[in-house]
């Protein structure tokens, strides 16, 4: 159809034969239709267009019940793009759906070797006898994590309507102004703006009428009874200066709401995040990155379910200082963080108040070489601990124990050559002996390790 625009097209038979008895039988049949169609670059819009028709049928009664009877499958995907000539305007979106059979999902922690793992056991907290979901934690720190969290299928399949959506907008105003020589104060601040959008919109379902999904009838979407899987989430990141290395700014916004149906129930989780992020240079030597963040973490659920029931609002505040002085091999830091987290889901609610100053330096013994250490001091206060509690929200410590830690880390890196780099690091901490912090005891942990890291 000329340079701008392609299409093709292709259709298959297909037909499986057992042999029984001395006898080929046909077991099933599939006829598959397949359309791709795509537009390069008229006006500045493009697209792709994927679509495939499957159907099989199935003439054993064994194979009719083992697969559930006989599929009729719909693919099709739809990517359309716009870029304005000036790029001050770009836009992309996807539209994905297809039918198919899923199943519910399961949480399983499967045990891999110490310091491998994102998480560790806290131990029998219910004296049940047995290891249950909300009995695990995400490990803080390295030497901890002996667990990993692998999602499989459950054996039984549901027929389902599937959807997959995003859209992305970038602006530039500069662009999207001809501002390139702004004449006055007005166009000066409009020409450093810049802002990120997007969307993104998925469902995996079993209602029963397919086009409430594909046509977007949010009302069923993240559904008690019909939803497998549910997402929405919403992004916007608008930025000041974006490419000036000397001061810039972002204002950051983020929600996601989520559903997934594990085997032991619907889990339901929404996050919003807002922040501002503040870098400036104020000599070539020096740099600061500071930002002020606003967190709301909520989840509905199962008790024993790896993300219990809570709900937590936090506001925190961080500052990381750079110094490196020119023609020096030295680099030196530090980070100053504090944040204050409410946990709602208890009454009354749990207040908890941390802080965390860090310094760091680095020295370069030579061009493939480096030598880096820090120390740490970090404190975790809680205004009150409701009787007969024995564990806390993550979301309300990060994994801290109440009371103060200390840590420190030595390590020497070598790097071989492109992507390949060798590691011996020590790491220990001083911490309180129990979560709470009320034995009055403390711990010193030491972990020593060696690696080679290759990336291809």
């Amino acid at each position: 159809f000329g340079p701008k625009f392609t299409l093709t097209g292709s259709y298959e038979f297909r037909t499986d034969d057992s042999a029984r008895n001395g006898l080929l039988t046909e077991i099933s049949n599939a006829r598959t239709a397949h359309l791709t169609a795509a537009l390069l670059a008229i006006g500045g819009f493009s697209s792709n267009l994927d679509l495939t028709l499957r159907d099989k049928k199935y003439y054993d009664s064994t194979s009719f019940a083992l697969n559930g009877g006989n599929q009729s499958t719909v693919l099709l995907r739809f990517e359309p793009r716009y870029t304005l000539a000036s790029h001050g305007l770009s836009a992309e979106a996807l539209y994905e759906i297809s039918n198919q059979r899923a199943a519910r999902l399961q949480q399983v922690f499967v045990p891999v070797p110490q310091g491998l793992g994102s998480y560790y056991y806290q131990g029998d907290l219910n004296h049940d006898g047995k290891p249950d979901a909300n009995e695990f934690a995400p490990a803080t720190y390295s030497e901890q994590g002996d667990f990993i969290l692998v999602t499989v299928p459950t054996e039984q399949l549901f027929p389902t309507t599937d959807l997959k959506s995003n859209f992305h907008l970038h602006l530039d105003l500069k662009d999207l102004f001809g501002l390139q020589h702004p004449n006055d104060l007005f166009d000066v601040a409009l020409a450093n703006i810049s802002s990120e959008s997007y969307i993104k919109l998925e469902e995996t379902s079993t209602d029963s009428v397919p086009s409430d999904i594909y046509l977007f009838r949010l009302s069923h979407f993240r559904n008690d009874s019909t939803t497998i899987n549910g997402l929405m989430e919403l992004g916007e990141d608008v930025n000041i200066m974006e490419n000036n290395s000397d001061m810039s700014y972002r204002l950051h916004f983020l929600e996601r709401e989520s559903a997934v149906q594990y085997n032991t129930g619907l889990q339901q989780s929404f996050m919003a995040e807002r922040s501002i992020r503040a870098r400036f240079r104020p000599a070539m030597e020096l740099s600061n990155e500071t930002s002020i963040t606003s967190t709301t973490d909520q989840s509905t659920g199962d008790s024993l379910s790896v993300n219990p029931p809570h709900n937590t609002s936090t506001l925190a505040l961080s500052t990381n200082w750079s110094y490196h002085p020119i023609g020096s091999k030295f680099e030196y830091g530090a980070i100053v963080a504090a944040s204050r987290a409410e946990e709602y889901s208890f009454s009354p609610a749990i207040t908890g108040i941390a802080d965390a100053f860090t310094l760091n330096a680095s020295y370069a013994l030579e061009s493939r070489t480096r030598l880096r250490g820090s120390i740490e001091r970090d404190e975790l206060v809680l205004n009150a601990v409701p009787a007969g509690l024995i564990t806390l929200p993550y979301t309300l410590t990060q994994g801290k124990a109440v009371g103060m830690t200390l840590l420190w880390s030595l390590a020497l890196d070598y790097q071989f050559g492109a992507g390949i780099v060798a590691t011996i690091a020590y790491d220990g901490r001083n911490e309180p002996g129990d979560l709470f912090g009320a034995s009055g005891a403390r711990v010193t942990i030491h972990n020593a390790r060696a690696e080679v890291r290759a990336n291809f």
